[in-house]
């Protein structure tokens, strides 16, 4: 019976980005290729909420109310569930369609 060298590395530390699997050059290389990628992400992750703010569609506030009633508050209408929110500037806002969780 033959048996196979098996080479187990307990040192390096494994972690969830795999950063710990490089030493030295190859791991500094990692970590910049990384953050650049992460750093692009926020760009146009700010790019798009930016667009949808423009849009209206990024509602900010306090929840002041969660519940269901006619559209628009027109009796015509069927029960459609709302947030209704307070901005910082005092006035609030009712956005249609939603639910908080």
């Amino acid at each position: 019976m033959s048996v196979l060298p098996c080479r187990v590395d307990h040192y390096k530390q494994r972690t969830f980005d795999a950063s710990g699997l490089w030493q030295g050059a190859e791991r500094e290389e990692f970590l910049r290729e990384e953050n650049e990628w992460v750093a692009e992400a926020d760009k146009d992750i700010d790019r798009v909420r930016a667009k949808e703010q423009a849009r209206g569609r990024v509602h900010a506030g306090v929840i002041e109310e969660i519940g269901a009633s006619h559209y628009k508050n027109d009796t015509g209408n069927k029960e459609s569930p709302h947030i209704v929110l307070r901005r910082n500037d005092g006035t609030t806002e009712t956005v249609w369609g939603c639910l908080a969780a």
